[in-house]
């Protein structure tokens, strides 16, 4: 079971990596994740670039109004956290007599880490234990510094006064809108991709519509069909028109072999004709000669043998008529008249074997078709069914008509008896020329063109023709026309 399903999954896999539409798929969709992927990637360093410059600027801007309204850097820290103790410290100074409040230390840049605080505005002076020093002769500018494990933006500016100062912000808030960005991006890209890669599916199946009703069209064709291609009914798209002008070349270098070995045959079958009626008129004359015991049948056999000669040269004459000469005008007749004829004429054979050889259904139909290809097609099968159908056995002319709504109708009509069909292998085979069911082991006389000329002349009718075995013992051949 596992290597069934093994071998199911690699053959699965051979086809996909060759063809050509899954390949067009995943090349439109590789290209479009790349794309994605690399559009993502330059959205999030822009974005975190744009982060970083909005910074730069912010603390620029902090550091303009500080120094343009000439804002007192406070000596002592007295941030938005300790506004309690700077009203104390306001009381402390009406009341003289209260105690001292304990001094605040100086800002600096580890009030960052230690009190959570966005911004800080502190003076170029550091303190002690601060694990960040920024030396005071440093230029006024900005700077990236790191403390401990997070990296720090910092403006250096002089007021007017002289006081040196800071501005600083961590970047952290910065990487944190950037990663906010780059989460949303990604997100929009999974989605974006998603839907293009069902849309691409979509459109590549669109495309290939054209080439699927291509293919459909040639499936549909009969194997003897070998006219070129409509490039301008076929609605192909152009890159397929070298590919069809290719298969019409040889579809009219195949015609041309067929043609020029078929009429090989029919030469070789016309000059066999004029020697083998001398040899047949040879061996009826010998019959009427005195001959002993034994040298009579082997001149009857050879005379059997003449005549079999005669029929496969008829008969391949007959094929190639079929097969090379233009159809004549349909002509109108009454359906009738024509299987009326084949009841007549093999109806001794039918007599000779006792079988019951009649007519089933209504034929009494007048019908606008080629005459003579209709009858060979009839003949060939009834023939076919007598010879196999074992004696006291019953073959079957039948006419059935389903009428249509806007006029005509299709027309079946065929044979069917109760003879010993044939095996369900050799039916896809039967239509061949010079295929028998037993082979060499074939007991019945027989040339092994019988069912091919039947195939050529229902073709040249533009009917379809089939045989099946019949659920209650033998067979039934059926041509279906439309009329």
């Amino acid at each position: 079971m596992e290597s069934c399903q093994g071998g199911k999954l690699s053959l699965l896999l051979t086809r996909l990596r060759h063809s050509l539409r899954w390949q067009l798929l995943v090349a439109v969709c590789g290209i479009s994740l790349l794309t994605g992927a690399a559009a993502s990637a330059y959205t999030y360093a822009a974005m975190r670039a744009e982060t970083q410059k909005f910074i730069d600027e912010e603390l620029h801007q902090i550091a303009a109004v500080v120094i343009n309204y000439n804002m007192l850097i406070p000596k002592r820290w007295e941030g938005p956290r300790h506004r309690h103790e700077r009203a104390f410290r306001r009381m402390q100074s009406l009341y003289r007599n209260m105690p001292l409040m304990p001094a605040m230390p100086l800002p600096s840049l580890s009030d960052l880490n230690t009190e959570r605080f966005d911004i800080v505005i502190a003076p170029l002076i550091g303190r002690a234990g601060d694990i960040v020093y920024v030396p005071l002769s440093v230029p006024d500018g900005i700077y990236t510094v790191l403390m401990g494990q997070s990296r720090v933006r910092v403006v250096v500016s002089t007021k007017l006064d002289g006081q040196r100062f800071m501005v600083a912000r961590p970047l952290s808030s910065g990487a944190a809108i950037s990663t906010e960005a780059l989460q949303i991006s990604v997100a929009q890209f999974a989605a974006l991709s998603v839907i293009y890669c069902v849309l691409a599916v979509l459109a590549v199946s669109v495309l290939f519509r054209a080439v699927n009703r291509v293919a459909a069209a040639i499936r549909r064709r009969d194997e003897h069909d070998l006219s070129p291609i409509d490039v301008a009914a076929s609605g192909a798209p152009t890159e397929l028109h070298a590919f069809i002008a290719a298969l019409n070349g040889m579809f009219a270098r195949i015609e041309d072999s067929i043609r020029v070995k078929q009429r090989f045959i029919a030469d070789a079958a016309h000059e066999m004709r004029t020697p083998l009626t001398a040899l047949s008129l040879q061996a009826e004359n010998l019959l009427h000669c005195q001959l002993d015991a034994k040298t009579l049948p082997k001149v009857r056999q050879l005379q059997q043998a003449i005549a079999r000669e005669q029929q496969l040269m008829n008969d391949l004459l007959t094929l190639a008529r079929l097969q090379q000469q233009p159809p004549q005008a349909p002509q109108c007749f009454m359906l009738q008249s024509v299987l009326l004829e084949i009841l007549e004429e093999l109806g001794p054979i039918a007599d000779e074997k006792d079988i019951d050889f009649g007519l089933e259904g209504d034929a009494k139909i007048e019908v606008t078709l080629l005459r003579a290809e209709l009858k060979t097609v009839l003949y060939n099968l009834a023939s076919n069914a007598l010879k196999y159908t074992k004696a006291h056995g019953q073959v079957d002319l039948f006419v059935e008509f389903a009428p249509a709504h806007g006029g005509g109708g299709q027309l079946t009509l065929g044979v069917r008896d109760n003879g010993p069909g044939i095996p369900a292998a050799a039916l896809r085979n039967i239509f061949e020329p010079f295929f028998r069911v037993k082979g060499d082991r074939e007991a019945l006389p027989g040339t092994g063109l019988g069912l091919a000329i039947a195939k050529a002349a229902a073709q040249r009718l533009q009917g379809q023709l089939s045989l099946s075995n019949r659920p209650t013992g033998g067979l039934e051949a059926a041509l279906r026309l439309m009329c």
